[in-house]
């Protein structure tokens, strides 16, 4: 081989007519011609395209996989050729930092050579940096802090103003149960509210047990013995339905799980009370039906007292052996459900629990005298009556009685709910079956007396 010139033998390339040549090595050689002469072909498509294939061609397997392989130009045979860089006719970036290797790109190739090859070093220990296994960091800590407490942190906020209780809330969901805030150390239930003006730096700490170390967390705080603890552990994750499931980490379970992990954490401890706030606030409805029935089974089966918060009145109803109901710090009325439901001590205890919730009529904004004649007569004759109830479902379609307008038709299957306006005044009936009624349709509705609720100017029920 020839190593004073590089002979190119049959070019073809785009539109290179075969040509065969000769370039003198370490002198400067010059091709030119008229735009479209195959000046850059000869040059970049030809000579630069064959020495970079060549030139990744020798490098290792592991480091062609970080480069892109060039295609063979066209061409019989180029010999004596090196690796070569190429500067192409293009507008470079007016950067104070750029060097011819950067500008050349060969900078990018000299980079995986020397990571290949060279040995790098710590510039703040002056060590040698090696790859590690996880097992191998996990020893590496543990050897170096014998005695000490370790904290593994993973960063959420840097040196920023905010709240963040959205999330802070999300690192809950998540099932951590720590976070350090501006280096103090919080549990998750017990952060304090941050200052929105003020720079804070937010941390999880990473902590989060099994389910198993979950559970039985509260008795080795307390230092139960370890044969006590796996007694009790086994005994209420047999309860709850979770001995398959005591390896797993919380964010391999579902809602309804974690849950569970709650109700084993409140029967390990030997507390008669669990406490839950809003458990099934972030399920999807089927599986909130399914955690509704479960909570209520184990309940019942555990003996346990439950006080669980929701502002969700299904679960309300379908859960509670009794309902305290709140509004503004003040109770407002306590009772079972179906105490409330039927005789509600008040406009916002009606309202609240029933779906749809029940109607209340303004007497001064519907025709009164449309009604039978027993309601007419027990609203005139009270004037202490500001509103009526009345519940959907004791609502009938009539011959006679208050003329309404449908406004709205919704069918469920196994009922049917009707939104109609009477003096554009919006109320709701609910049938158990499909009435061949349609929008717009203009008919007249009544209800019984006994049914009836009255209700004075201080939304308060009079005693009928």
């Amino acid at each position: 081989m020839n190593q004073d010139k590089i002979v190119i033998k049959g070019a073809r390339e785009h539109n290179l007519k075969n040509i065969s040549l000769e370039i003198p090595k370490n002198k400067l050689v010059v091709i030119t011609g008229v735009s479209g002469s195959g000046k850059s072909t000869l040059a970049f498509d030809t000579i630069y395209s064959e020495g970079q294939r060549k030139y990744v061609e020798s490098l290792s397997a592991y480091a062609r996989q970080f480069l892109q392989m060039m295609n063979k130009p066209d061409v019989d045979a180029i010999e004596g050729l090196s690796p070569a860089i190429s500067i192409e006719q293009k507008t470079t970036q007016k950067n104070p930092r750029s060097t011819v290797g950067t500008v050349t790109e060969i900078y990018d190739y000299l980079r995986v050579l020397f990571a290949r090859i060279g040995i790098p070093y710590s510039p703040a220990t002056g060590l040698p940096i090696k790859s590690q296994s996880v097992s191998e960091i996990t020893d590496n800590i543990l050897n170096n802090n014998l005695g000490k407490k370790i904290y593994i942190l993973s960063p959420i906020v840097r040196d920023r103003k905010g709240e963040y209780k959205k999330e802070i809330e999300e690192i809950k969901r998540k099932g951590y149960q720590r976070l350090r805030i501006d280096k103090i150390i919080y549990e998750i239930d017990e952060t304090p509210n941050l200052k929105k003006n003020f720079k804070h730096n937010i941390e999880v700490l990473i902590d989060r047990l099994n389910v198993k170390e979950n559970i039985q967390f509260g008795l080795k705080v307390r230092k139960v013995p370890a044969e006590e603890r796996e007694k009790k552990v086994a005994e209420a994750a047999q309860g709850v339905g979770l001995t398959e499931l005591l390896d797993r980490k919380p964010a391999n379970l579902s809602g309804g799980q974690r849950q569970r992990v709650a109700l084993a954490r409140s029967i390990v401890s030997d507390q008669s009370v669990c406490l839950m706030d809003e458990p099934l606030s972030n399920l999807d409805s089927k599986l909130r039906a399914e955690m509704r029935d479960e909570i209520r089974d184990l309940q019942k089966r555990l003996g346990l007292t439950v006080v669980y918060v929701t502002h969700d009145q299904v679960e309300a109803m379908s859960m509670a052996d009794q309902i305290i109901l709140l509004k503004l710090g003040e109770i407002v009325q306590v009772g079972a459900p179906e105490e409330i439901y039927n005789s509600p001590n008040s406009v916002f205890s009606a309202q609240f629990i029933g779906l749809p919730p029940m109607n209340i009529l303004n007497i001064n904004e519907i025709d009164i005298s449309s009604l039978d004649s027993k309601i007419y007569s027990e609203v005139d004759s009270n004037k202490n009556i500001k509103d009526i109830g009345v519940r959907p479902e004791h609502i009938v379609f009539s011959k006679k009685g208050l003329p309404v307008v449908v406004k709205s038709i919704d069918y469920f299957g196994g009922e049917t709910v009707f939104k109609l306006t009477h003096q554009e005044k919006d109320f709701f009936l609910r049938e158990p079956r499909q009435p061949k009624i349609q929008l717009g349709d203009q008919l007249n509705v009544s209800w019984n007396l006994d049914d009836m609720y009255l209700f004075d100017k201080n939304d308060q029920r009079l005693k009928s």
